[in-house]
């Protein structure tokens, strides 16, 4: 058993992360996160809940629906209130913080601006850690919900295993928790590029009613 200062550096197949903050006796939440509130409280916790390769369990006596997120400007209290969103709804809301910052490489600004063109919502560079995604297709009625990752591999990514196991691993975890994943390759992309455009295209209507009939 770990606080979250102390996981650094560690990972196991299953966690089991407890928060360990609560409402009181006459159900109001106090706002006293502990190491939350500080700076670099965000990404201590990020660090815990990344922790795990497979499963990640999540205990809490609260809910994200019990957080304002007025009553505090530390980054560690708005992700513990996205990750209790993330954890209630398995893993397909992760709200508008994802986005990495990373810049797209001309491959994948290339497919990005193609299938915006044709009507589909992106967004790019999305996650963290070993779990950020390429490009993640939205449903066009419902902001924050994420119908598609679209991963766009290169010539280095075919040359290197690890590179390959690491990412077979990850979409492994994430499809189990409900994402559905498309490849577009650079050389296929590169000689077939209006197919591969008519293919993201279906692949994306097709995970639209997928979520419709669930």
């Amino acid at each position: 058993m770990k606080n979250i200062e102390r996981v650094q550096g560690d990972e196991r197949d299953a966690i089991i992360l407890s928060v360990g903050y609560g409402k009181d006796c006459s159900g109001k939440l106090p706002y006293r996160f502990g190491p939350l509130l500080t700076e670099g409280g965000e990404r201590r916790l990020n660090v815990s809940i990344t922790r795990a390769r497979r499963r990640m369990t999540l205990v809490s006596s609260f809910d994200h629906h019990d957080m304002n997120p007025d009553r505090s400007r530390a980054r560690g209290v708005e992700l513990l209130r996205l990750y209790l969103q993330y954890a209630a709804s398995q893993g397909k809301i992760l709200g508008d913080t994802g986005y990495s910052g990373i810049p797209l490489n001309p491959f994948e600004a290339d497919i990005y601006d193609r299938l915006t063109a044709k009507g589909i919502p992106l967004l790019p560079q999305w996650g963290v850690s070993r779990y950020r995604i390429d490009l993640v297709a939205q449903h066009p009625q419902k902001p924050g919900c994420f119908v598609l990752a679209i991963e766009c591999d290169g010539a280095s990514y075919h040359s290197s295993p690890t590179a390959r196991d690491r990412d077979r691993l990850r979409q492994q975890q994430l499809e189990a928790l409900g994402w559905r994943f498309h490849r577009i390759w650079s050389v296929d992309w590169f000689m077939r590029r209006e197919e591969e455009i008519k293919r993201a295209v279906t692949a994306f209507q097709a995970a639209l009613k997928r979520v419709r009939s669930s």
